[in-house]
């Protein structure tokens, strides 16, 4: 993966945890050649919808350089275009569990 979609994926991971819907991606991205069926296996049994995102996008980075271009074409073709849309932008999602804890740490301090 190249440097620069990696840390797209990087810096936008909290919310493609949070909002990502890995279901119809893993289908995509296997049979784009981007996942094995055993790493497919592995997300599937790691357990809930969050912790199956948060493995996909990590084994995602570790692939080549069409893994970033074949999830967003993946995202489209789930309903999930608006994500989309933000990864290819390259800006950095918002976070409401960042900027909570944020607050949080704030208001402790004063």
């Amino acid at each position: 993966m190249e440097p620069r979609h990696r840390k797209i994926l990087q810096q936008n991971r909290a919310h493609l945890v949070k909002t990502l819907d890995p279901s119809g991606v893993l289908d995509g991205l296997l049979s784009r050649g981007i996942f094995s069926q055993d790493m497919i296996d592995e997300i599937k049994s790691s357990g809930a919808r969050r912790t199956q995102a948060r493995q996909l996008v990590k084994d995602l980075e570790t692939r080549g350089s069409q893994a970033f271009p074949a999830f967003l074409e993946c995202l489209h073709e789930t309903g999930q275009s608006s994500l989309a849309e933000h990864l290819e932008s390259g800006n950095p999602l918002p976070c409401s569990l960042k900027s909570s804890v944020f607050r949080s740490l704030l208001l402790n301090i004063v």
